[in-house]
């Protein structure tokens, strides 16, 4: 993500903190964890990504940012269409 969005990896940390703390954020931390398979007698260890919730009401407005785009665009090109 940091490579992505061009942005420090503490930079993402103190945001994720400050979602959570809003309690705009739920964090779900994998540990590292045996995959029951051996390599060379070894037994392998994996960890999964985390996974990320957003709280609702980031979900409901953005679906309502998303309805009124729509609604804008549809608009334009009414206005386009007659005009």
């Amino acid at each position: 993500m940091t490579k992505r969005f061009r942005i420090s990896k503490t930079k993402v940390e103190e945001a994720n903190k400050q979602l959570k703390k809003a309690k705009l954020l739920k964090i779900v931390k994998h540990k590292l964890e045996p995959t029951h398979e051996y390599v060379d007698d070894e037994l392998q260890y994996d960890r999964f990504n985390n996974h990320y919730f957003v709280a609702d009401i980031l979900h409901q407005n953005y679906k309502l940012s998303l309805s009124t785009l729509h609604a804008e665009v549809a608009f334009k090109n009414a206005e386009m269409r007659y005009s």
